[in-house]
């Protein structure tokens, strides 16, 4: 083995004067570095980064950028235009307000930031203020294809119409398969119509391009629920309890698997916690209700469902839960008027399912909704049905049946002025005490 030679002077020289290269290279960067930020080269970068971004729908890398550049130029118009756009995709509404005047000040293109106030009104639900403004938006869509397809679907179910917003969910899975709303949308529609199985197989869709998204999570659960997959349920339900222990609407589902798969003194002790909290929980005391029926603890399920009809006493489900467990502690009295408050509802209630179904096909029939709203608020709950008479207003808000059972709505509720202003529209005489 040959002994190692020692440096040459050429070598060792080498060592110094390829560090001092180093150096230098760096400071000439830090030194161009400066010159860009101070020409204003570096704003325009920025902005571009941004709009590849915003293109991309990277929206947290469009936020940086946009930081960046209004470092050396904060009055720069079209950094205000696109810090306005920016956090309209993030849904941070009064940011977007402030950039849209300050962009507007600024002299940016009208047309740009009247198609942003569209896309901000269409966001907030604020259908009407873009009603005419659809076509325009679709057909220029951009990367907004997301914001737009959404909005579009939540006004068209408000407004029932079911087909319409499948149309725009279709394109919108074609255009963005990675996006999950689209899936969450079209499980929803599933839902309402009672096709479960379908709704299932949508929220697992939507859940595995989003699975920390709790909503689709939730819907899954009531799904699995739907179509008695109790053990199913119960394992979807262990990450939400986990994220939030809290969640009373997951701990009432819960408790409801543990009853149908026979661990009642389990399912018992987790209501009776929820109940300690939420007192008024009222799918906590039915469920309760139904556990100690089936226990054979009628005195138990009287006090449960009792109170459940003293919250929605319009519920006629409920009302013949609370009868069963009467005659069961010996109330035969008293459960006749709960029976016959169900059997007066039976016919109202298949109705409604029917007319429900009829509803998908003439959204726009006002009779129709009416019929619905009414059917509800009478038989089911009056808080759903007051919801159903609400977008009729939106339709017609000079219908006077609406008004009239709207007034009597917030009369029981105890808001006064609500009625009053309901009565006056449906042309009925002022209240007298």
């Amino acid at each position: 083995m040959n002994p190692p030679r020692e440096p040459t002077r050429c070598a060792t020289a080498a060592g110094p004067s390829h560090r001092w290269s180093w150096s230098r290279i760096g400071a000439l960067a830090v030194l161009l570095a400066v010159c860009l930020f101070a020409s204003g080269l570096f704003a325009e970068l920025a902005l571009w980064r941004a709009q590849v971004c915003l293109a991309e729908r990277n929206h947290a890398g469009a936020l940086t950028w946009l930081n960046s550049a209004a470092w050396s130029r904060p009055h720069s118009a079209e950094l205000h235009y696109l810090l306005a756009k920016t956090n309209r995709r993030l849904e941070r509404f009064s940011e977007v307000q402030r950039h849209l005047q300050r962009a507007t000040e600024l002299g940016w293109n009208g047309a740009d930031l009247e198609r942003e106030i569209w896309l901000a009104q269409a966001q907030t639900g604020q259908f009407a203020a873009v009603r005419e403004h659809w076509n325009e938006l679709f057909l220029d869509a951009q990367s907004d294809g997301p914001e737009i397809s959404r909005a579009f679907v939540l006004a068209a179910l408000k407004q029932f119409r079911v087909a319409d917003a499948m149309r725009v969910i279709a394109s919108w899975k074609t255009d963005f398969p990675q996006e999950a709303e689209p899936y969450f949308q079209e499980a929803r529609i599933a839902g309402v119509a009672l096709r479960w199985q379908d709704a299932e197989q949508a929220f697992r869709a939507a859940l595995q391009r989003a699975s920390k998204r709790e909503d689709i999570r939730a819907g899954l659960v009531e799904a699995c629920l739907k179509q008695l997959k109790f053990a199913e349920a119960e394992l979807e339900l262990r990450p939400l309890l986990k994220r939030d222990p809290h969640n009373v609407a997951a701990q009432v589902q819960r408790a409801e698997c543990l009853v149908r798969l026979g661990t009642l003194d389990e399912a018992r002790e987790l209501l009776q916690a929820i109940l300690a909290r939420s007192p008024d929980h009222c799918p906590a005391l039915v469920l309760l209700g139904q556990l100690e029926s089936g226990a054979s603890r009628p005195r138990e399920a009287v006090e449960a469902l009792g109170r459940a009809v003293a919250l929605h006493s319009e519920d006629a489900e409920i009302r013949y839960q609370y009868a069963r467990a009467l005659r069961a502690a010996g109330r035969d009295a008293e459960a006749a008027e709960h029976f016959r408050f169900r059997e007066e509802g039976r016919e109202p209630l298949l109705r409604l399912s029917k007319a429900t179904t009829e509803l998908v096909v003439a959204p726009r029939n006002l009779a129709l909704r009416y019929e619905v709203g009414e059917l509800t608020w009478r038989w089911k709950s009056h808080d759903e049905g007051a919801v159903w008479l609400l977008t009729l207003l939106e339709l017609n808000p000079s219908h006077q049946p609406t008004h009239a059972l709207l007034a009597e709505h917030y009369e029981l509720l105890g808001n006064h002025d609500k009625a009053a202003r309901h009565r006056q529209s449906a042309g009925l005489a002022e209240r007298r005490e």
